[in-house]
């Protein structure tokens, strides 16, 4: 069984959130921490950002939410994002240890998937076998 571990998402997503003014383009983040292998969801936030966010960097989203929770008088999410805030905080060399993990896993995956697809052309192109009805045939 391999061991448990944890890591970082960031999914960014721009937008027209503000009911009020539909017309306001912002941009929404959810940073959500996973435990591997699993990839279930441990902890999870949103917040507003002036950009997108794709790097999961954990000093970049600690300065994100630290910003998040001054920005606002009233937030219905202050408390879960200073917990959220506090977690980060206390475990990051654990999670940036976890995105180096689950980056190297995901690579690992992705050199076997471009694997098998080279040795796939490589047979179909090698003049063994046809296409039959859209497919190949050895």
């Amino acid at each position: 069984m391999l061991k448990e571990y944890e890591y970082v998402t960031v999914r960014s997503t721009r937008g027209h959130f503000n009911f009020c003014d539909p017309s306001q383009e912002s941009v929404s983040t959810l940073i959500v921490v996973h435990t591997a292998p699993d990839k279930k969801p441990k902890y999870s936030c949103t917040i507003t950002t002036d950009d997108e966010i794709e790097d999961p960097d954990i000093e970049a989203l600690i300065s994100e939410i630290s910003s998040e929770i001054k920005r606002y008088c009233v937030d219905t999410g202050r408390e879960r994002k200073i917990n959220f805030l506090q977690y980060l905080r206390n475990n990051k060399d654990f999670l940036y240890l976890g995105n180096l993990r689950h980056e190297f896993e995901e690579l690992l995956t992705k050199k076997e998937r471009i694997g098998k697809r080279m040795d796939q052309i490589t047979r179909e192109i090698s003049g063994f076998g046809h296409f039959d009805k859209g497919r190949w045939v050895e």
